[in-house]
This record gives structure tokens, C-alpha cells and sequence, in this order.
């Protein structure tokens, strides 16, 4: 089985938590909007294909593109980073 100490120490776990957590702001935008795909790319800035890549948890963006998503969705970005210890 493979632990939580040994997962979170592998990049493939953190980029897949990223996609989630944008995920869940994507739907949770929508939902409290009641907008669908089409509106939130209006919204993002971006076409409804990246749209799909969102809620599909296949987008992978840049440090800049996290910032302009959140922000557009009316979020601030807040990145910490604490002890593995205290993580786990």
C-alpha cells in the first residue's frame, strides 16, 4: 500500500492536489454563480477546451496563470508551505 509519507514526498502528488483544488474552485464558482462551462471561460478569460481541461484535471498552469484564475474567480492566492511533520 502506498503511505501518505511516501506519496507526499513526490511532485505527482502535489501537481494532482493543485488540479484538485482549482477544480473545486471552478465548480464551486459555478455553482454559486449559476454560470455554466461557456460563462466561466468568459469569466476566465479563456476558451471553453481550457475550461474542459479544468474540470477534466488536466491543467497544469504556470505559477502566473494560478494567480490570474483565482483572481478572476474573485480569490486571492495564498501559497504556504509548512513542515512535512506537521503535514503528516
Amino acid at each position: 500500500m502506498f503511505e501518505l509519507k511516501q506519496a507526499v514526498r513526490e511532485t505527482s502528488y502535489w501537481e494532482e492536489k493543485v488540479q484538485n483544488d482549482i477544480y473545486i474552485l471552478a465548480t464551486e464558482y459555478m455553482k454559486e454563480k449559476g454560470i455554466n462551462q461557456t460563462e466561466l471561460g468568459k469569466v476566465l478569460g479563456v476558451g471553453r477546451s481550457r475550461v474542459s481541461q479544468i474540470l477534466n484535471g488536466r491543467y497544469n498552469p504556470s505559477m502566473n496563470k494560478y494567480i490570474s484564475f483565482c483572481l478572476a474567480l474573485d480569490k486571492v492566492p495564498i501559497i504556504e508551505a509548512e513542515e512535512m511533520k506537521d503535514y503528516l
